[in-house]
């Protein structure tokens, strides 16, 4: 009887064992990201515009929902390969952000908002080819995280810049 009761601590002790390391593994666990739709708005942004926003629609892969994602962690990335600059933006905490439909797909999508004035001064430090004269397409970068885990999410879109001046 005691080496029954002793094997039974034993194996109990072993699952202990088992279960903690595969919790432990889970724990620290890589980031994961997710493939987000996005969508930024204006299409086109003019350098001598002076609108307040630059305006973007996130979705998320089911079964992930934009009610999810944890706002202050979205930032906007443009940048400009060949010469290594970029900028990094984050969502204006004074503009209005909210969850609903805005693409009208039936998904739940985040909509936010970032300063568009801090966009065109870190677009026009960098230097675009001189190629095209007017315009660049360039692709903006939006990432955040989920309130929940070790998962965020990254999407891009591109719009047309024009440059000063140029019409």
């Amino acid at each position: 009887m005691k080496k029954a009761l002793l094997f039974g601590i034993f194996v109990t002790a072993m699952l202990s064992i088992t279960i903690a390391a595969a919790f432990s593994d889970l724990a620290f666990s890589p980031p994961k990201t997710l493939p987000a739709r996005v969508d930024i708005s204006p299409e086109t942004l003019n350098l001598k515009s002076n609108g307040k926003w630059i305006t973007t629609i996130i979705e998320l892969p089911e079964p992930f929902n934009a009610n999810d994602i944890d706002i202050p962690t979205i930032e906007l990335f443009a940048s400009e390969g060949d010469n290594e600059t970029e900028c990094t933006l984050y969502v204006d905490p004074n503009a209005p952000t909210n969850v609903g439909d805005h693409n009208h797909n039936d998904i739940p999508d985040l909509m936010v908002k970032f300063d568009r004035q801090k966009l065109i001064e870190c677009l026009e430090e960098m230097d675009f080819e001189e190629e095209t004269g007017i315009e660049e397409i360039i692709e903006l970068v939006v990432t955040g995280d989920l309130f929940f885990g070790n998962i965020g999410f990254e999407g891009s879109d591109w719009i047309r810049v024009i440059k000063k001046g140029n019409w």
